[in-house]
């Protein structure tokens, strides 16, 4: 039996499950268009808790989208998909305006939960410029973006925050690196042992975790108002506007760095 600061007494068993459910995750998403040649990344970050409330949210969003327009029940939120009617969206190619109100219901999904966002982008061409053997942008930003999450953690959690990444060719790369920060520090202008970050990194499928979908459809609108498409459409232009004011209140930091 556990006593805790508020006179409730607890067996070991429901403490730990309390410890868990409040415990930080930060699921964690990255997108690199060779022609605007930036790269960007991003976290969505909240406790446990707010992260089971999303998940029931999106499986109604899913059966309500798939009674309305015959799609997958185990569709995927996938920004690039989404806007461009391709694989379990492709039933959706051409119909603007029904899919920009879907994306909004999607982003609009996380606006009365307590999650935030973190946005960051690198310059790709300014830092090939600036170094002669340049990393690759994947491990300099997830490193940044590291040193962010740890920051903002020790704000607001005593537990460390897990850490979930969608898959990437280069996530063994990353993890070595992290369990070298942990030991020695990073090598950005933060210099950090990560403290406040859990240990591994996780990496999973996206279509398996609504926390990295909806990161992924955030992280999407963000890099479009940021680096806007060429010879945009005015329409596409409203509705990127008009999605970027959703999910806005939520951003807690963003930055474009150029080398």
């Amino acid at each position: 039996m556990v006593r805790c600061p508020n006179g409730i007494v607890l067996e070991a068993r429901m403490l730990f499950w309390a410890i868990i459910a409040n415990m930080l995750i930060a699921h964690v998403d990255e997108s690199y268009s060779k022609e605007q040649n930036h790269y960007f990344i991003g976290a969505a970050v909240a406790e446990q808790t707010e992260w089971e409330k999303l998940d029931h949210i999106y499986d109604n969003l899913r059966k309500n989208f798939s009674e309305l327009y015959d799609l997958p029940l185990n569709i995927e939120f996938h920004g690039h998909e989404m806007m461009g009617g391709a694989h379990q969206w492709k039933k959706m190619r051409g119909r603007h305006r029904e899919i920009a109100n879907l994306y909004k219901q999607v982003l609009n999904a996380s606006a009365s939960l307590d999650i935030f966002f973190l946005f960051k982008g690198m310059d790709v061409i300014r830092q090939r410029k600036r170094y002669n053997n340049p990393y690759e942008p994947y491990l300099v930003m997830m490193t940044y973006l590291l040193e962010l999450i740890d920051e903002e953690a020790s704000k607001l959690s005593e537990e460390k925050c897990i850490v979930i990444a969608d898959v990437n060719s280069l996530q063994d790369k990353l993890q070595e690196g992290f369990n070298d920060y942990k030991k020695i520090g990073t090598f950005g202008y933060k210099h950090s042992t990560l403290k406040n970050l859990s240990s591994p990194l996780n990496f999973a499928d996206s279509s398996r975790v609504n926390g990295l979908q909806l990161i992924d459809t955030a992280l999407y609108i963000y890099q479009r108002c940021q680096i806007p498409p060429d010879n945009e459409h005015p329409k596409a232009k409203k509705t990127r506007k008009n999605l970027w004011r959703v999910i806005k209140p939520q951003v807690a930091f963003e930055n474009i760095w150029r080398p």
